[in-house]
């Protein structure tokens, strides 16, 4: 893993050394990553400041032949949402960093990517799940939203189905969702999203720009929002081998204004 300024005034830094070591999720103060390696045997998750001091921390230990794999991390920095993988299904579990306590979320389980995000207040996850045995388009699969802590009813709130729908991400402010409705297009939809009482959903838009041709509901999210609100991702190669260009959209509401008009 590397750590690279955006503002180009330095050259990138390695962070990590042993073993094999990548989705790193950053702490909310920006102090720290979580990331998944196998440096000391399992596929565990750890835990280590971005400055480089002090020790690398583990902070799960799966059971034999398991996956786990870091996805996000809550506003007050309490807890920890990761995915553990065994014989190829996904489920969702809560890591509280106070006590080490993990405990399951619900009953989500998938046989593709999780790829769970806190709301910006906490008080929601957003996740992509196809239970076992479901169709792409089955009524199974899809991007969801649940409460934080999670209810225990085992109610689920599916978003406003566009194609595929999966690897969602919130707006900074918490108004909208994101998320990539098709493997093809590599433009996102962003719906609406009100939480103040209950939760309810406006219509999909499609976002005036591409960031995610080619990526598939069986890999990892490679896009971000930015603080200030823009966007960053990887952009999908010409054929002839990896892209080495990160993309930065700017301005991406008024360009949707303009290309979708409302009164």
């Amino acid at each position: 893993m590397w750590i690279y300024a955006l503002g180009g005034t330095s050259a990138m830094r390695r962070l990590t050394f042993g073993g094999r070591n990548r989705l790193p999720v950053w702490s909310p103060d920006g102090q720290r990553v979580v990331f998944q390696s196998d440096r000391e045997g399992s596929v565990a998750i750890f835990l280590q400041r971005v400055d480089g001091t002090g020790g690398v921390e583990r902070l799960t230990t799966p059971d034999k032949d398991d996956v786990h794999i870091p996805e996000s991390w809550s506003p007050d920095a309490r807890h920890l949402t990761f995915s553990a993988v065994k014989g190829g299904v996904f489920s969702l579990w809560v890591l509280a960093l106070a006590d080490g306590k993990i405990t399951p979320f619900g009953d989500v389980r998938s046989v593709e990517p999780i790829g769970s995000v806190f709301s910006p207040d906490g008080r929601w996850i957003a996740y992509h799940a196809r239970s076992p045995g479901a169709e792409q388009l089955s009524p199974n699969a899809g991007v969801f939203v649940e409460p934080f802590p999670a209810s225990g009813t085992g109610a689920r709130n599916q978003a406003p189905r566009v194609a595929f729908d999966f690897q969602p991400l919130w707006s900074r402010t918490g108004k909208e969702l994101f998320y990539v409705p098709t493997t093809a297009s590599g433009r996102l939809a962003a719906v609406r999203i009100a939480t103040e009482t209950g939760l309810t959903f406006g219509i999909p838009e499609s976002l005036p720009f591409t960031l995610t041709a080619g990526r598939t509901s069986g890999a990892t999210r490679a896009f971000d929002v930015l603080s200030d609100g823009r966007f960053v991702g990887l952009v999908a190669g010409s054929g002839e081998g990896p892209s080495r260009e990160i993309r930065l959209v700017f301005n991406w509401t008024e360009e949707l204004k303009r290309l979708v008009p409302t009164r």
